[in-house]
């Protein structure tokens, strides 16, 4: 029938608009910015793990890169300074440190000045971890993970300011999955990136107007590629840090099993394939349209991100509650 007809008419007239738009929106997406050649960016946290591989992505690209390094001689940093390319410019940067960021803007002016680039991206990558139950972590630890996860990027953030809203370019922060699901065992860790996205989000509102973008990456468990905890998740570096009441309290059976569980979940679930955090900083800084937000993370990992933002806060403490009891509890 006309009316049968009309309904098909229509249904196809739907599905070739939406694979247009969908074709047309893929289209922007992988357009890129142009002159890559032209434009510099500056790295933190270049001495491992993301930051070595972010370095290595862009000057790959043709793009002039400012490595922000902790120890100038730390592997990572000897690495890109063996490139010996007029490209590569390997910065002693400590971003806890005001005068030493002072410094790290005055040197990248006058690399960008004299070769005629322009500032395009700061990518606040430098970060640190610390694991542990509230109530075993110090707050020394508290602040130190901040001073380097929040404020480092924050002041960094400050300082190249001006240089961006000229170049009119953007600003990509590393975040963390952990920013979205909390738990049980890197709240020190996890309160700075929940932060961290705060901060990016204002600042993306603030710098609208200047024609400034605001990026953050947001990856899953990539351990294996991070030095983010380093020698300290061991039973042993956890029940030599604590008190002696707090020993008596929780017990060493429960500190060994907490160790063992984050370990398991830390190295067994750790993806083996970095690409995809690359393929995201790579978009974030040289798409026309970089996102707001990228999740390079698994399935499973998204999986719980849906989950744990969907569930009733009841239904979701049962589930993510370690069940393990401390000793204290059991006598």
């Amino acid at each position: 029938s006309l009316l049968s007809l009309a309904g098909l008419v229509g249904a196809l007239g739907t599905m070739l608009g939406l694979t247009v738009l969908y074709l047309q929106s893929w289209q922007e997406d992988t357009k890129r910015v142009d002159a890559l050649h032209k434009k510099a960016v500056l790295v933190t946290g270049c001495d491992s793990g993301f930051g070595l591989q972010f370095a290595r992505e862009l000057h790959g690209l043709g793009m002039t890169v400012l490595a922000g390094c902790l120890q100038t001689k730390s592997p990572g940093a000897s690495e890109l300074a063996a490139l010996n390319s007029p490209r590569m410019h390997v910065l002693a940067l400590d971003v806890t440190s005001d005068e030493n960021v002072e410094e790290v803007l005055r040197v990248a002016q006058g690399i960008v000045t004299d070769n005629g680039l322009e500032l395009w991206c700061v990518v606040n990558n430098a970060g640190v971890g610390c694991m542990g139950e509230i109530e075993w972590t110090r707050m020394s630890s508290f602040r130190m993970v901040a001073e380097v996860n929040l404020w480092g990027a924050v002041r960094i953030t400050k300082a190249f300011l001006p240089l961006l809203r000229r170049s009119r370019g953007r600003i990509v922060n590393m975040s963390s999955i952990a920013a979205r699901t909390s738990s049980y065992n890197n709240c020190a860790y996890a309160i700075t990136k929940v932060a961290l996205e705060s901060f990016s989000d204002a600042l993306r509102l603030e710098m609208h107007k200047w024609g400034v973008q605001v990026s953050l990456i947001e990856p899953g468990n990539y351990t294996l590629h991070t030095n983010l905890v380093g020698d300290t998740s061991g039973a042993d570096h956890f029940w030599n840090a604590l008190p002696e009441p707090l020993q008596r309290d929780y017990g060493r059976e429960y500190v060994a099993a907490f160790a063992s569980q984050l370990r398991l979940n830390l190295e067994s679930n750790s993806s083996t394939d970095a690409s995809p955090v690359v393929s995201a900083l790579r978009h974030a800084v040289t798409s026309r349209w970089p996102r707001r937000r990228y999740l390079p993370a698994s399935r499973s990992e998204r999986f719980a991100v849906a989950l744990f933002s969907a569930l009733p806060a009841v239904v979701a403490d049962r589930l993510f509650t370690s069940p393990v009891r401390p000793g204290g509890q059991q006598r």
